[in-house]
């Protein structure tokens, strides 16, 4: 192989192992306020729907209770997003900051509050008139206790460095992958064979690498979720009873939504509410999480 094919070679390297890294920290450093932008909800007249006042106090209070210092509250955002589950990206970590987006159920605190036009999922209108369009409803209204601890769940997860570690794992499982392909390239000596052979040994490596990489960022996902919520549940009886409701009215909504979607549905949701996984396990199991807050109550009243 001359000169020349190597430095290709090591050019095309570089250039996958930093757009394979880049799509993990962009959206979390330089992108963050697009990404904002992209989540946020709007109004009628294209501008962002601001965040009510009784939230804004709901958001401090929370602020308060996890004793976050003021350098890391003036990097974290409040935006009103436009799902129906609280989003975070980005971290307190770096000069960007973090942003968390509320979603607008948190605005309901009856049925009646609820604009049925505008709720879809899965870009799928909701039937109402079911018992599980009624289910899906009961369970988009949550106290104030319940909003209080998925926001605080939320702020201690970009209080820690997960979005580092994301990206050290991609970089760090291209870097694997691509070295594979550069082992197999010469053992097969596939310069020597078709393009299509080549083509395929590539397929084949680029999943493997991304399942890796998928693997690690379920684990931190899932490790910071118990750890968070294991510091939620010391805050007092507040966050505890919270935590039991949110999880319980997330197992709801995840039953009717197994319902209300059909086929797509039961792939989404088990029977018990919890999301179906195959190979990845994106979150902890709800139902595992109802059972810790729940115990925790108990312990409570024990007491």
């Amino acid at each position: 192989m001359n000169n020349f094919a190597i430095y290709k070679q090591m050019v095309l390297k570089t250039i996958v192992i930093t757009a394979a890294t880049a799509t993990q920290i962009l959206p979390h450093t330089f992108f963050l306020d697009k990404y904002r932008k992209f989540r946020a909800r709007y109004g009628l007249d294209d501008r962002e729907v601001p965040i009510r006042e009784d939230i804004k106090r709901r958001c401090k209070e929370v602020l308060d209770d996890v004793n976050l210092s003021e350098s890391d509250r003036q990097r974290i955002q409040f935006f009103s997003a436009h799902d129906i589950d609280v989003f975070h990206a980005g971290t307190t970590l770096t000069k960007y900051g973090a942003i968390i987006g509320i979603p607008a159920n948190f605005q309901y605190q009856d049925i009646n509050d609820i604009n049925e036009e505008s709720i879809t999922h899965q870009n799928v209108l909701i039937d109402w008139n079911t018992n599980a369009g009624k289910q899906f409803q009961r369970s988009l209204i949550l106290s104030e206790n319940a909003q209080k601890f998925a926001l605080a769940q939320r702020v201690l997860i970009v209080r820690e460095p997960d979005v580092m570690y994301q990206y050290v794992s991609a970089m760090v499982d291209t870097c694997l992958g691509v070295t594979v392909y550069d082992v197999i390239y010469k053992v097969f000596k596939l310069d020597k064979q078709r393009k299509i052979n080549r083509f395929f040994y590539m397929i084949i490596i680029a999943f493997g690498t991304t399942f890796c990489w998928l693997l690690t960022k379920d684990g931190i996902q899932n490790h910071r979720e118990l750890k968070v919520n294991e510091e939620l549940a010391k805050l007092g009886p507040q966050y505890i009873q919270g935590g039991a409701e949110y999880y319980e009215k997330l197992s709801e909504r995840n039953k009717a939504l197994r319902i209300l979607l059909g086929n797509t549905g039961k792939n989404l949701f088990t029977h018990n509410g919890n999301e179906s996984s195959l190979f990845r396990q994106k979150r902890l199991p709800i139902s595992q999480q109802i059972d810790y807050f729940n115990s925790k109550l108990q312990d409570i009243q024990i007491l």
